[in-house]
């Protein structure tokens, strides 16, 4: 795994909850003034219901980004809830291979400690990075729960608070 630098192709998929369009145009400008090439996924815009779009289709966005050649990195457009649903749709070890930058918060972790307990994967770069407010807003199971899983994995996770002066910053190594 490599840094990005400028003229890298990065994937914005939408794996869970819907995208304002106008906020991803924003993001995708932002992306494009860092010098990256934005790739949006066939479907980053679908929205249906409380998901940007139907699990078979978030699932298609995010192995094409994995596996597109010219993508460093897949970048979450946002968080929220629907990832989880995907992962028994989706090619776990193939994914992990690809050894892309994944980039987000929220649902994204469901994806980020999937793809990291892979036996392959040397144990330093076995690393999820939650970033959390502070309150357990949308989880399946609890933080400490997922970080007992991880721990039994030989997963590194950092925990980063975000907006909020309450919570307090982490670092669990196994």
């Amino acid at each position: 795994m490599r840094s990005l630098v400028a003229g890298d192709g990065v994937s914005i998929v939408a794996p869970a909850g819907p995208v304002d369009g106008e906020r991803l145009d924003r993001g995708i400008a932002k992306l494009e003034s860092w010098g990256l090439q934005p790739r949006p996924a066939s479907h980053v815009r679908e929205r249906q219901g409380f998901l940007a779009g139907d699990d078979a289709r978030r699932a298609d966005d995010l192995i094409t980004a994995f596996g597109d050649p010219q993508s460093g990195a897949v970048f979450y457009a946002r968080g929220g809830y629907g990832t989880t649903r995907l992962l028994p749709r989706l090619p776990l070890q193939g994914l992990a291979r690809s050894r892309k930058l994944l980039v987000g918060f929220s649902d994204l972790t469901a994806l980020g400690l999937a793809l990291n307990l892979f036996e392959e994967r040397e144990i330093e770069e076995r690393v999820a990075i939650l970033l959390t407010d502070g309150n357990d807003t949308g989880s399946v199971i609890p933080p400490e729960q997922a970080a007992a899983i991880a721990a039994d994995q030989g997963v590194m996770v950092h925990v980063v608070g975000v907006g909020s002066t309450t919570v307090q910053l982490s670092l669990i190594h196994i």
